[in-house]
C-alpha cells in the first residue's frame, strides 16, 4: 500500500515537504498545493520557489494543476515534465467557492461535456502521465457514474477519490456507501482520500478496500507526523525527534522568509527606478506638449477673430435682403386682397353645392329604402303574431315545472340538515383527536429537540472546566492513557437526588478519575504544557475510602448511598461522599448537624448546606444547571419520548378512524348537496326560462306593434323624400353657375402675380443661405473659443501634473532608499539571530547536561535512602527481639511500656512528661475516648495545606491586582470610547450635512432639475443609523427607489458619489463604466459635469460611451491584434482637434 501526503495550501510547501521527508521517511508521494497556469505560459516566481527541482531535491513530489483551459494545462504539464517530474495531477476536487465559481476544481464536475473535451485535448497533447484528484460530484453522489464513464475513456495514471460532493466541503462524514459502490467499476488504480487521522482508521480502510492502490492523508499527518511510520511498523516519534523536526522547520522558514523578503525589497527598488525613469520621460513629454499647446492656442485665437469678422459681414447682407423682401411684399398686397375675396367666395359656394348634392343623394336613398322595406315589414308582422302565441303556451308549461322543482328542493334541504348535524359531531371528535395528536407531536418534537440539545451539550462537555475538556480531548486523541473520565461520568444518581449529590460533590464533580498515579502525573504535565488550567485527579490506586463516625437519625442518609457505581470505584465514592449526610430539609439538617456536633457536612435535598464547623450555605438552585440533573433529564426525556411515541401512534389511529367516519359523512353530504344544487339549478333555470318566456312574449307583442307603426312611418317618409330630392337638384344647378363665374376672375388675376412670386422666392433662398452661413461662422467661433479654453486648462493641468510627477519621483527615490536600508537591517538581524541561536543552543546543551547530572544525583540519593530504610527496618526487627527477651524478664514493666506504645505511641519518658493529675480514672478515660473521636472526625491531615494556602494567597493577591488594573483600563477605555464617539458623531453630522447639500445640487445638475436629499433613519443615533435616499426627478413623484429605471438609479448613485467627492476631493480617481446604464443625454450631462470638477481631481474613466470619450483629454485604447498580446493605443484629443482646426 502506498501512502501520499495530501496538498494543503499554505502548509505543505517546499520547505515543509523537504523537512518532513528528512525526519519521517515513508511517504511515497508528496502532492504540491495546486498551481493555476496562466496564458503567459510561464511560471511565476512564487510557483518556481515551490516546483523547481532544487527546492524538492530528494522529495517524491507531484505537482498539481488547477484549470479548465486545455491549452493552459498542456503548456504547464509540458513545462513540469521538462523540469523532471514523472507525473502531473489534475485538481477536480477543490470545493472552495472562489475556485468553483470560475468552473474550476470541483466546479468543473458540473460541466461533463466540457470536461470530456478538456481531457481529450490534454491526454492527446501531453506525454507525461496524468493523475486526477476528484470528488463524487457537485450535488449528489449519483453524479459520479457519469464522471467515471468519462474518466474511463482516458489513460488516467491514478484516480484519487474524496468520498464527498462539492457541497459537503469537508463537513460531516464521508459518503462510504457511494465510494464502495463505485470502486469495483474503476478500471484505473484508485487512491482513497478522506478523514484518515488515526492508525486504526487507516488499517480499517485497508481491510475494507483491499483493492486500493494508495491512501492519501492530510490532517492526520499534521497532527502526528510519524503516522505513516507507525502504520508501516515503526515507532511513534519521540518528543526529542518532534522537537528537532519543529526546530529545523522553524529555522528553514526563517531562512526562506528572510531571503524572500530581501528579494521582494530588491524587486521594489528595481520597480521604483523604472517608475522614476518613466515619470521623468513623462515630464519631458509634458514640456513638449506644453510648447505645442501654446502654438495651437495662438492659431485658435486667430481663427476666432476671423470668424467674428465674417459673421458681422453676413449680418449686414442679411439686413439688405430683408429690406428688399419687405418692398416686394408691399407691392403684392394690393392684388392679393381681391384674390383672397374670390377664393373665400368660391370655397363657400363649393361647400354649399356639396351639401346640396349630399341632400339629393340622401333623399333618393331614403325613398328607395322605404320602397324596399315595406313588403318585409308586412311579412314580419304576420310571423310575430304566430311566435307570440307559441311563447304563451311554453310559458304555461314552464310555470308548472318550476313548482315541482321547488317541492323537491325542500325535501333535499331536510335530508342535508340531518347529515350536517351528524358531520358536525364527527368533525368535533376529529378535531379533538387531531388536536391531541398535534399536541402529542409537539410534545414529542420538543422532547426530542431538548434531548438533542442535551446530547450535544453532553458531547461538547458543556458545563465542564476547560482543563477537564482538554484532558478528555487528549484522551480521545490517544495523547493520554489511563483516563477514565470525570466523577459525574462514573456515578448514577438515585432519581430526585441529583441536586443534593451535585451540591455534596461541589467542585469534586469535575474531578477526573484515572487508572493510576502515572496517568494523573501525565495529565498534569499535559495541562501544564498546554497552559490549559488545573484539574484534580483521583487515581484508583491511591485514593483512600472515607470513614463516617457520626450518627444518622430520621431520614438522614449518607450521600454515598444515593449513588451507584462500579465496584472498582467504591473508594472514590466513599472518599467523596462517604462522610456527607443528606436530609430532607434545612430544619432536619440543623438537627442532624447539631447531633453530630457540627463535625460533618449536611446537605438537604434542595441543595442547602450546613458545613462542618456550623456555617450555612444556601439559596436558589437552577433546574438543569448541574451535570447529574442533565443526565437525569436526558433519561427522563428518553422515557418520555418513548411514551409519547406510543401515545402519538394511538392518537393517530383514533384520528384515522374519525377521519374515515367524517369522510363517509362528507361524501354522503356532498352527494345530497350535489342533488340539492342540481335541483336548485334546475329551479333557477326554470325561473329564468319563465322570465325569458314572459319577456319574449312581451317583446314579441311590442315588436308586432312597432312594425305596424314602422309601416305607417315608412309610407309618410317615402313621400317626403321625393320632395326633398327635387329641391336639392334645383339648388345644385344655381350654385354651379356662380362658382364658374368667380373661377374665371381668379385666373385673370393670377397671371399678373407670377413675376412677383419668382423674385420673392429667389430673395428668400438667398436670405436662407446667408443665415445658414452666419450660423456656421458662429459655430466655428464658438468652437475656437472652446478650444482656447481647453488649451488654457490643459496648460494649467500640465503644470500641476509636472509638479505631481516631480513629487512622485522624490517619493519613489525615498522609498528605494528605505528599501535598501531595510535590506541592510534584515541582513544584520539575520546575522545577529544566527549568533543568538548558536548561543541559545549552547545554553540548552549546557542546561541539559546539568539536568542529567542532577537527575543522576537524585537517583543516587534515592538509592542511599532505600539502603538506609532497609537498615532501619532491620534495626527495628532487632530491637523487637531484644524487647521480647526483656519482657520475659520484666513482664509487668514490659506490659506497661507496650500499652503506652501500642495505644498512644509514647515512650516511658514521654509519658512521664505528659502525666497529669486526675481525680477519677473513669472520667479521664471518657475524656481520652472523646479526643480520639474528634481526631478520627478530622480525617486525613493534609500536611501541605499551609504551603498550598500560601500559593493560593499569592495567586489571589496577584489576581486582585490584575483585576484592579483591568477595571482601571476598562474605565479609561470607556472614557476614551465616549470621547471618540462624540467626535465621530460631530464629524459624521458635519460631513453628512455637507454631502446632503452637495447631493441635492449635483442631482439637479445631472437630472436637469428635480430634488434629492439624504435622511437619517434614526437621528438620535447617527453612528448606527441607516441612511435613506429620497429623490424626485423632474416631472415624477417617486416613493421608492425601485420605481426608478436602471439608468436613473445609476445616475442617483453617481450623484451621491460626486456629492461625497465634493466634500473631500481626491487628487486621483478611477471610474470603471459607471455611466454604462445611462442614455445618451444623461451621458452628456455626466461628461460635462466631470469636466467641471476635473480642476480638483484627475479622472481616469474606463468607458464604452461615446459622449464620455468626446469630453476626455486623452484616450487610451487596448487592443489584441494577436492572441495573447495586448497593445496600447493613445489618442490625444486636444492635439487632434488642434490639427483639424488648423
Amino acid at each position: 500500500m502506498n501512502y501520499y501526503f495530501a496538498p494543503m495550501e499554505g502548509i505543505t510547501g517546499a520547505v515543509f515537504r523537504r523537512t518532513h521527508h528528512e525526519f519521517f521517511p515513508g511517504i511515497d508521494k508528496y502532492f504540491m498545493p495546486f498551481i493555476t497556469p496562466t496564458t503567459q505560459e510561464k511560471l511565476t516566481p512564487r510557483q518556481k520557489r515551490d516546483v523547481l527541482p532544487e527546492y524538492n531535491e530528494g522529495v517524491p513530489a507531484v505537482p498539481q494543476l488547477l484549470t479548465r483551459t486545455a491549452a493552459d494545462f498542456i503548456w504547464a504539464a509540458n513545462t513540469l515534465a521538462s523540469l523532471g517530474y514523472a507525473e502531473v495531477n489534475l485538481n477536480l476536487g477543490c470545493p472552495s467557492g472562489t475556485v468553483t465559481a470560475k468552473g474550476k476544481g470541483a466546479g468543473f464536475l458540473a460541466h461533463t461535456d466540457e470536461l470530456d473535451r478538456f481531457l481529450d485535448a490534454v491526454f492527446s497533447a501531453c506525454t507525461v502521465p496524468i493523475s486526477i484528484k476528484t470528488r463524487l460530484g457537485v450535488h449528489d453522489p449519483a453524479e459520479f457514474e457519469a464522471l467515471l464513464e468519462i474518466y474511463s475513456r482516458y489513460p488516467v495514471a491514478e484516480l484519487t477519490i474524496h468520498p464527498r460532493v462539492r457541497q459537503d466541503f469537508y463537513k460531516g462524514r464521508v459518503r462510504e456507501d457511494a465510494f464502495a459502490a463505485a470502486l469495483p467499476h474503476c478500471p484505473m488504480p484508485v487512491c482513497y482520500n478522506g478523514d484518515l487521522v488515526s492508525e486504526r482508521g487507516i488499517r480499517e480502510t485497508i481491510e475494507r478496500y483491499p483493492s486500493l492502490s494508495a491512501l492519501m492523508l492530510g490532517r492526520g499527518l499534521l497532527g502526528d507526523p510519524s503516522l505513516v511510520t507507525r502504520v508501516r511498523g515503526g515507532e511513534r516519534a519521540s518528543s526529542a525527534r518532534l522537537q528537532a523536526f519543529h526546530d529545523t522547520l522553524f529555522a528553514r522558514y526563517c531562512d526562506a522568509f528572510g531571503d524572500s523578503r530581501i528579494a521582494v525589497l530588491e524587486n521594489d527598488i528595481l520597480r521604483n527606478e523604472e517608475s522614476i525613469a518613466s515619470l521623468r520621460s513623462e515630464i519631458e513629454a509634458g514640456e513638449q506638449d506644453g510648447a505645442e499647446a501654446d502654438a495651437a492656442l495662438q492659431r485658435h485665437r486667430a481663427v476666432a477673430a476671423k470668424m467674428e469678422a465674417e459673421g458681422e459681414k453676413l449680418a449686414a447682407e442679411i439686413d439688405a435682403l430683408n429690406a428688399e423682401l419687405e418692398q416686394l411684399a408691399d407691392a403684392s398686397n394690393a392684388s392679393g386682397a381681391r384674390k383672397d375675396t374670390l377664393r373665400a367666395e368660391i370655397t363657400d359656394l363649393t361647400a354649399k353645392r356639396t351639401e346640396a348634392q349630399v341632400a339629393q343623394a340622401a333623399a333618393e336613398a331614403a325613398e328607395e329604402t322605404a320602397r324596399q322595406r315595406l313588403p318585409a315589414l308586412e311579412q314580419a308582422v304576420q310571423e310575430g303574431t304566430d311566435q307570440w302565441e307559441m311563447a304563451r303556451q311554453d310559458l304555461t308549461d314552464t310555470i308548472r315545472y318550476r313548482e315541482m322543482l321547488t317541492e323537491n328542493e325542500k325535501q333535499l334541504a331536510n335530508v342535508r340538515s340531518g347529515l350536517e348535524l351528524k358531520l358536525k359531531n364527527r368533525k368535533a371528535a376529529l378535531d379533538e383527536a387531531d388536536t391531541a395528536e398535534q399536541r402529542l407531536g409537539r410534545e414529542l418534537d420538543a422532547a426530542r429537540q431538548r434531548l438533542s440539545v442535551l446530547r450535544e451539550l453532553e458531547k461538547n462537555m458543556d458545563g465542564y472546566q476547560n482543563s477537564v475538556k482538554a484532558v478528555m480531548r487528549a484522551a480521545g486523541a490517544r495523547r493520554l492513557r489511563g483516563i477514565i473520565g470525570p466523577v459525574s461520568a462514573i456515578l448514577k444518581v438515585e432519581p430526585g437526588c441529583e441536586v443534593a449529590v451535585e451540591t455534596a460533590l461541589g467542585a469534586a464533580l469535575q474531578n477526573i478519575v484515572v487508572e493510576n498515579e502515572a496517568a494523573a502525573k501525565a495529565a498534569i504535565a499535559l495541562l501544564r504544557s498546554d497552559n490549559a488550567g488545573r484539574a484534580t485527579f483521583l487515581p484508583l490506586d491511591t485514593v483512600q475510602p472515607g470513614v463516617f463516625r457520626g450518627r444518622l437519625s430520621g431520614t438522614a442518609r449518607l450521600a454515598s448511598s444515593l449513588v451507584q457505581a462500579d465496584a472498582r470505584y467504591d473508594n472514590i465514592v466513599s472518599n467523596l461522599l462517604g462522610r456527607i449526610i443528606v436530609v430532607e430539609d434545612i430544619n432536619e439538617a440543623s438537627r442532624v448537624a447539631r447531633d453530630n456536633g457540627f463535625r460533618s457536612r449536611v446537605v438537604t435535598m434542595d441543595g442547602q448546606v450546613i458545613n462542618a464547623g456550623g456555617s450555612f450555605t444556601g439559596g436558589s438552585v437552577q433546574r438543569s444547571a448541574g451535570l447529574f440533573t442533565r443526565k437525569q433529564e436526558m433519561e427522563e426525556l428518553r422515557i418520555r419520548a418513548a411514551k409519547l411515541q406510543k401515545d402519538c401512534l394511538a392518537a393517530q389511529e383514533k384520528t384515522d378512524q374519525c377521519k374515515e367516519q367524517v369522510d363517509a359523512l362528507q361524501a354522503e353530504l356532498t352527494a345530497t348537496a350535489s342533488e340539492q344544487i342540481t335541483a336548485a339549478n334546475d329551479r333557477v333555470r326554470a325561473e329564468a326560462e319563465q322570465k325569458r318566456l314572459e319577456a319574449a312574449a312581451a317583446q314579441l307583442e311590442t315588436a308586432r306593434n312597432a312594425r305596424r307603426q314602422e309601416i305607417d312611418t315608412l309610407q309618410a317618409a317615402l313621400a317626403d323624400s321625393r320632395a326633398k330630392a327635387e329641391d336639392a337638384a334645383k339648388l345644385q344647378a344655381e350654385l354651379t353657375a356662380k362658382i364658374d363665374r368667380r373661377t374665371a376672375e381668379m385666373s385673370r388675376i393670377a397671371e399678373g402675380d407670377d413675376s412677383f412670386l419668382t423674385r420673392q422666392n429667389a430673395l428668400a433662398q438667398d436670405l436662407s443661405a446667408k443665415r445658414l452661413e452666419q450660423v456656421t461662422r458662429q459655430k466655428d467661433a464658438e468652437l475656437a473659443y472652446s478650444q482656447i479654453a481647453a488649451l488654457e486648462q490643459r496648460a494649467r493641468d500640465a503644470a500641476a501634473r509636472r509638479t505631481s510627477l516631480e513629487e512622485s519621483v522624490a517619493a519613489l527615490a525615498a522609498r528605494s532608499d528605505a528599501c535598501r536600508a531595510e535590506i541592510a537591517d534584515i541582513r544584520q538581524t539575520r546575522a545577529d539571530s544566527q549568533t543568538t541561536i548558536a548561543q541559545k543552543e549552547a545554553e540548552i546543551r549546557e542546561a541539559t547536561q546539568k539536568r542529567l547530572a542532577r537527575q543522576q544525583a537524585e537517583t543516587e540519593t534515592l538509592a542511599h535512602a532505600r539502603t538506609a530504610a532497609d537498615s532501619r527496618e532491620e534495626m527495628s526487627r532487632e530491637m523487637a527481639r531484644l524487647a521480647e527477651r526483656k519482657a520475659a524478664a520484666e513482664s509487668e514493666y514490659d506490659q506497661t511500656v507496650a500499652k503506652l506504645w501500642d495505644e498512644y505511641q509514647l515512650s516511658v519518658s514521654q509519658a512521664e512528661a505528659l502525666c497529669v493529675e486526675f481525680d477519677s480514672l473513669p472520667a479521664l478515660r471518657a475524656q481520652v475516648a472523646d479526643l480520639r473521636g474528634k481526631i478520627r472526625a478530622l480525617g486525613s491531615v493534609n500536611v501541605s495545606a499551609i504551603e498550598e494556602y500560601k500559593e493560593v494567597k499569592a495567586r489571589y493577591d496577584a489576581l486582585v491586582t490584575q483585576v484592579t488594573d483591568v477595571e482601571e483600563s476598562r474605565n479609561e477605555l470607556s472614557r476614551m470610547i465616549s470621547k471618540l464617539s462624540a467626535q465621530m458623531r460631530e464629524i459624521f453630522t458635519d460631513s453628512f450635512r455637507a454631502i446632503n447639500e452637495n447631493f441635492g445640487r449635483v442631482f439637479a445638475e445631472l437630472f436637469g432639475g428635480g430634488e434629492a436629499s439624504l435622511m437619517l433613519e434614526d437621528e438620535s443615533d447617527v453612528l448606527s443609523s441607516g441612511i435613506g435616499i429620497r429623490v424626485a426627478p423632474p416631472g415624477k413623484v417617486i416613493k421608492n427607489l425601485e420605481a426608478l429605471s436602471g439608468g436613473e438609479q445609476a445616475l442617483v448613485a453617481i450623484s451621491i458619489y460626486f456629492a461625497i467627492l465634493a466634500v473631500n476631493p481626491a487628487p486621483f480617481c478611477i471610474l470603471d463604466e459607471i455611466e454604462a446604464a445611462l442614455d445618451d443625454a444623461n451621458v452628456v450631462r455626466f461628461a460635462q459635469y466631470l469636466r467641471r470638477v476635473s480642476d480638483k481631481t484627475q479622472f481616469i474613466v474606463i468607458t464604452h460611451r461615446r459622449g464620455t470619450m468626446e469630453a476626455a483629454n486623452v484616450l487610451y485604447g487596448v487592443t489584441m491584434q494577436e492572441d495573447g498580446v495586448s497593445k496600447l493605443l493613445k489618442l490625444d484629443l486636444e492635439q487632434v482637434d488642434a490639427t483639424l482646426v488648423s
